[in-house]
């Protein structure tokens, strides 16, 4: 109940915030050629390649990690045959995969929230009850900045077409756009609708996951709680049922779309950095 008018009385703020000062700017008028266009680039500038690099990595592993940890829920110990276990224990994998979310996030301007945020993940450490609803608390308020997104974005849009030579810039635009709007629908809707501390127990993913595995293996996790309590939701005899095995199997549509997403972005980043196109 508090995440919930935490949240609240931080959208409350923002949307305040935006109704008083955002009318007090001017309007904006592009300039009349590419700004971008004969930009030279500076050493201080082509040392944040290193950045990009390392965000990328991070993310890369923490797919990896988060694959082979929804993995081990249908092998146990094993990876297609081989003893993973004695290599990266579960332990290992899921605290990593969480936590190297707060490395390369709260690295994009996500740092206060994102430490606090994560908080809610303890649960799957034994923490206190007390720690999780801290952390779900910080974590609604990640529905804040996205309440008001979809302004800015269609502000963007708009300024599109203000010029000629802003038609070479759709895509990355639309981009922008795009991530917008999923984001207020993955982080915003859906985010809060697992970041609650109840439904941090039974429920978190994307689209995919959600529809395929999540959404059921939580319907089946809450029945399992109203007629046995919630020690045997999360037990080894309920997660260990076929039917939950073919629910985590599931996963892998999903997951490689996302992946390939991944793979993508940084296939583009590498492309730029080695081969950069000259206007």
């Amino acid at each position: 109940m508090f995440s919930v008018l935490f949240m609240i009385a931080g959208i409350g703020l923002l949307a305040w915030h935006y109704a008083v000062y955002h009318g007090k700017e001017g309007p904006l008028t592009p300039p009349a050629k590419d700004p971008l266009q004969g930009l030279v680039l500076t050493p201080s500038m082509m040392a944040t390649a290193k950045y990009f690099w390392l965000v990328l990595a991070l993310f890369l592993v923490q797919i990896l990690l988060g694959a082979t940890t929804a993995h081990f829920q249908v092998e146990g110990q094993y990876l297609y045959g081989f003893k993973l276990a004695e290599i990266l224990p579960y332990a290992l994998t899921r605290t990593w995969h969480t936590q190297l979310a707060v490395l390369w996030i709260a690295t994009i301007v996500f740092m206060a929230g994102g430490i606090f945020g994560t908080f809610h993940h303890l649960y799957f450490t034994g923490t206190t009850i007390a720690v999780v609803a801290l952390g779900a608390s910080f974590s609604a308020l990640e529905v804040v900045p996205l309440a008001l997104i979809g302004s800015e974005a269609y502000e963007t849009w708009s300024h599109s077409k203000a010029t000629p030579w802003m038609a070479g810039y759709k895509w990355p635009i639309m981009f922008f756009i795009a991530v917008s709007f999923w984001n207020l629908v993955g982080a915003g809707l859906f985010g809060f609708l697992i970041n609650t501390p109840l439904a941090l127990y039974y429920m978190q993913g994307l689209t995919l996951m959600a529809l395929l595995t999540l959404l059921p293996l939580g319907l089946l996790q809450l029945n399992a709680v109203l007629e046995n309590g919630y020690w045997y939701a999360r037990s080894a005899e309920f997660m260990d049922q076929p039917i939950i095995h073919l629910l985590v199997w599931m996963r892998v549509p999903g997951d490689t779309i996302f992946s390939i997403g991944a793979l993508l972005l940084a296939w583009f980043v590498l492309r730029l950095w080695i081969a950069p196109k000259k206007n």
